[in-house]
């Protein structure tokens, strides 16, 4: 079959385009043939442009610092996540309006994963994600869908959330309690699926890793949001494991005063090079969802710092039985050994169940 998926996959976060990456070879690896529809949300594609005209406009000295200290940077990052694009993701030769989407010749419409259904990322309720365009004869179906946090659901414009989801021919989510809210406002019966990453499993990552970048020892300090509050936490792992530190992710203001303490900020790492930081690291420190996850397919010792958003980590993390690795302080770090042996039974658990609804709702 002929399989599109909708999803962030133009975004410069190494979680969107990696959960993109993972739905995508798995559904590959059951003989499909598969496409990425470059399709792209306007308001996405504003807010991630930090040198864009709505940034001037909604913080003039903040713009201004960030482009002498982060611009080269800035370019470097782009052009690693589009060569990435290029080499991994099969994205449609050209970029889709809604309309060409209606004319295409897919077998089914994969949406998601990831926040597609936020209004907040998306500047309102997208109605390409939420199924208004789809050739004729093709299924739809929704694979680990978010929205947030469902209160943002609770809109005039979602009141009667079940007509957009008329549509789809099945529904997975990645959270309970959006599985409980769609549940509540239509006929559909949901599933709570594994994100894409966990989905693919390790062997797929590990094959597009770059190789070791750092010979000595080192802890990774991997975060999306700030990194001030992991600052303490990192040294303390760093102490305990007698490693260096090395730091991924974060942007402008940031990166750069982190670039005056002790330790090495890489700020423009390929998507590639970030999973060999992962790979090699002694510990990982993450503020993340997809650093956690990935620290757990490649077995690593990490710990999770509390920051916002947490419920998928403690989601996670509470199956796994690594609720103690989440941290608020480096009181809370040491050196304790995860026992994977235990952990990844559970995650083959988790993974077979979404392999099966994933087949199941492909052969409908």
């Amino acid at each position: 079959m002929k399989i599109g998926i909708l999803t962030f996959h133009n975004s410069r976060n190494y979680g969107a385009v990696l959960q993109a990456f993972g739905l995508k070879q798995t559904l590959e690896q059951f003989g499909h043939k598969v496409e990425v529809i470059d399709y792209r949300n306007s308001c996405i594609e504003n807010r991630k442009h930090p040198f864009s005209l709505m940034s001037f406009k909604r913080n003039p000295v903040r713009y201004i610092q960030v482009f002498f200290s982060s611009y080269i940077n800035y370019r470097r990052k782009v052009r690693n996540f589009a060569s990435f694009g290029n080499k991994h993701l099969n994205v449609t030769a050209h970029r889709f309006t809604p309309e060409d989407i209606n004319r295409s010749d897919y077998d089914f419409l994969i949406v998601g994963s990831d926040q597609v259904w936020n209004p907040y990322i998306t500047g309102g309720p997208d109605s390409v994600y939420w199924g208004k365009y789809k050739p004729g004869n093709a299924r739809l179906i929704t694979y680990a869908a978010s929205s947030g946090n469902t209160e943002m659901l609770e809109t005039v414009e979602f009141k009667n959330v079940g007509k957009w989801l008329e549509r789809f021919d099945a529904i997975s989510v990645r959270e309970e309690r959006l599985k409980c809210y769609i549940e509540s406002h239509s006929n559909k019966e949901v599933s709570v699926v594994v994100d894409p990453t966990l989905l693919a499993g390790r062997p797929i990552f590990e094959q597009i890793a770059s190789p070791r970048i750092f010979k000595q020892p080192y802890v990774l300090e991997y975060s999306v949001e700030g990194m001030d509050k992991m600052s303490p936490v990192v040294k303390k792992a760093a102490e305990l494991y007698h490693a260096k530190i090395i730091r991924i992710g974060g942007n402008g203001l940031s990166t750069m005063f982190q670039d005056m303490r002790n330790g090495k900020t890489y700020k423009n790492a390929s998507v590639e090079e970030m999973l060999s930081l992962i790979k090699y690291a002694e510990c990982i420190i993450a503020k993340s969802f997809h650093g956690t996850v990935l620290s757990m397919l490649f077995e690593k010792e990490f710990f999770s710092v509390k920051g916002n958003n947490m419920a998928r980590v403690e989601s996670i993390l509470s199956k796994c039985s690594l609720l103690d690795r989440i941290v608020d302080s480096p009181d809370e770090v040491s050196v304790s050994h995860i026992d994977y042996s235990s952990v990844n039974p559970v995650l083959d658990n988790l993974r077979e169940g979404s392999m099966t609804w994933l087949k199941m709702s492909l052969e409908r």
